[in-house]
């Protein structure tokens, strides 16, 4: 058996078939419009031929070297940001954009072992808080940051 590396032809091929499936999409369901006047799906196609592309460079890359490294899952880090992600998603309609994101970069800060608590609370709160600069005075969307119906 070849002696390849794996690992990074497995994540490239995978991240190409995202990419084909993300351009693919917005070719079919969306308005791509001109180069003038940009429909909605203009930036996710060119995005998507976008991933294809490093997607495929990584995969080649992957399969020319050797690395004799294996296909083996991490699976706490799998689970833990596929749970935080999980979180966020049912917070979000109850609690509000903020407490979302805290409680998401607490949950996800887990996958790593070791991290120290302090740690974790101090990148929840910057997140939190880069989030409500970013979306809340920067680009003044009208997202329910704080909201308390539980």
């Amino acid at each position: 058996m070849l002696d390849r590396n794996y690992r990074d032809a497995a994540a490239g091929i995978v991240i190409a078939l995202m990419g084909t499936m993300i351009a693919a999409h917005a070719y079919f369901n969306l308005e791509m419009g001109t180069a003038r006047r940009m429909g909605p799906g203009m930036v996710p196609f060119w995005l998507g031929l976008l991933m294809l592309a490093l997607g495929a460079a990584i995969g080649l890359k992957g399969w020319r070297e050797s690395g004799g490294r294996d296909l083996a899952l991490p699976v706490r880090p799998l689970a833990v940001v596929g749970l935080a992600i999980a979180a966020f998603a049912l917070a979000v309609p109850h609690v509000g954009v903020l407490p979302a994101v805290f409680l998401l970069a607490c949950i996800a800060t887990a996958a790593e072992p070791g991290m120290p608590l302090p740690r974790r609370l101090m990148l929840a709160a910057g997140l939190s808080a880069f989030c409500y600069v970013v979306f809340s005075l920067l680009l003044q969307l009208t997202l329910p940051m704080i909201d308390w119906r539980l």
